[in-house]
């Protein structure tokens, strides 16, 4: 197995007003760069990380990370970007792609352990009774099949697609009170992301005190 890690960032924030989200500085670096670093730190040397984001952002990210942008102009949301993706990962010699949003700060730190240690086809994580579609491993030999199922064009749902297969849902709970899929949408939710990580560290250091 040889996995290709590629964030989803696609999306057009527009609920940020006239900030891009991923352009948003989050521990030295901008958003979109944090989350490729988070993945990227999980994933052996042999594997890859790559970010699904149109080529005008390059300098939201590393020069050493690959940006693959959609591979069809589709207004088919977070699915164009895994047709992307599978294609790149099909063409460079990986096996499975590993997914995640580009907007979670605090995606899970065990990610890529959960998913290569399940067994279905497709492999999704979820939290409860919520799945977290975009944090999830495909291989890429379905590629093919995504393409045909938006051309097809009747739903670009990422469940949809997924529930056509051997499908297996791997469960993930918040880690010190923080839901590692928080995602940022709009200012109201950067000033949460930061007050969450505040809490955290207040509550560490009251434990470590104790």
């Amino acid at each position: 197995m040889r996995i290709l890690g590629a964030v989803i960032a696609g999306g057009q924030s527009t609920r940020m007003g006239a900030a891009d989200k991923l352009a948003l500085p989050w521990e030295g670096r901008t958003l979109v760069a944090h989350v490729a670093a988070r993945l990227a730190a999980q994933l052996p040397e042999l594997h890859g990380v790559v970010v699904n984001i149109s080529r005008d952002k390059a300098k939201l990210l590393p020069k050493d990370i690959p940006i693959v942008p959609d591979a069809k102009q589709r207004m088919a949301g977070p699915l164009a970007g895994l047709e992307a993706v599978m294609k790149h990962g099909t063409d460079h010699g990986f096996t499975h792609v590993l997914t995640c949003a580009g907007d979670t700060p605090f995606l899970p730190g065990d990610l890529v352990e959960r998913l290569t240690q399940a067994r279905g086809e497709v492999r999704i994580l979820r939290t409860g009774v919520y799945p977290q579609p975009l944090f999830a491993m495909w291989p890429v030999a379905l590629g093919g099949d995504l393409c045909d199922f938006l051309d097809e064009g009747q739903t670009f749902k990422v469940m949809a697609f997924a529930k056509r297969y051997d499908l297996e849902m791997v469960d993930v709970p918040a880690a010190n009170g923080i839901d590692p899929f928080f995602n940022i949408n709009t200012p109201e939710d950067l000033q949460e992301a930061h007050s969450l990580i505040k809490q955290a560290q207040a509550t560490k250091t009251v434990t470590q005190n104790v």
